[in-house]
């Protein structure tokens, strides 16, 4: 969660209180609900992942994907891309800017367990979008590595210079997917 007038963000668990008087109650899906001086409220979280489709893309929007490239980025399947090491060695130059095109927050299962983080607000054309992750996704592992609490998520990110191949496993719309990559 993040103070609004003082940009400070924190991680907070079920039960705790995160403000005076504030207690975190229960973070769901789309929405995150707290007790404030005994009064329970709603806080709705952006829902911009797009809608399960019933079919799978038509021949000539799969050529359209395999064309497609933005950057150092080359998208050559449904859930498999391309990438120029540059762009990873760019990104992790500046953490700092890659940090600022997207939200995280932990994903709970009902027993309070961290399953993931959940992403929202990925800045448009940003890495984090140009490689396929979208709003709403969790992500749940990274080359089989639970990614449980803030320390195991950005400890994947401390060995892509290194790797040829990246795995992703996310849930999006409520369905498991496993993004591809390989680095050039």
């Amino acid at each position: 969660m993040e103070d609004q007038k003082t940009h400070v963000q924190g991680l907070h668990r079920e039960g705790k209180e995160i403000f005076p008087g504030v207690t975190l109650a229960k973070v769901e899906w789309d929405r995150v609900i707290v007790d404030r001086d005994g009064r329970r409220e709603t806080l709705l979280l952006p829902t911009d992942a797009p809608r399960p489709s019933a079919s799978k893309p038509s021949a000539p929007l799969r050529l359209q994907l395999q064309q497609a490239k933005v950057g150092g980025i080359q998208h050559v399947s449904e859930d498999a891309y391309r990438v120029d090491r540059n762009e990873i060695e760019h990104a992790m130059e500046n953490l700092g800017d890659l940090f600022t095109n997207v939200r995280a927050v932990p994903y709970a299962s009902d027993d309070g367990t961290i399953n993931g983080f959940r992403l929202f607000s990925i800045k448009a054309k940003s890495l984090v979008d140009r490689l396929g992750l979208k709003n709403g996704d969790i992500v749940r592992r990274v080359n089989g590595v639970d990614i449980a609490d803030p320390s195991t998520a950005f400890s994947p990110l401390q060995d892509l210079p290194g790797l040829s191949q990246v795995s992703v496993d996310v849930v999006r719309n409520h369905q498991p997917v496993t993004l591809s990559y390989t680095i050039q």
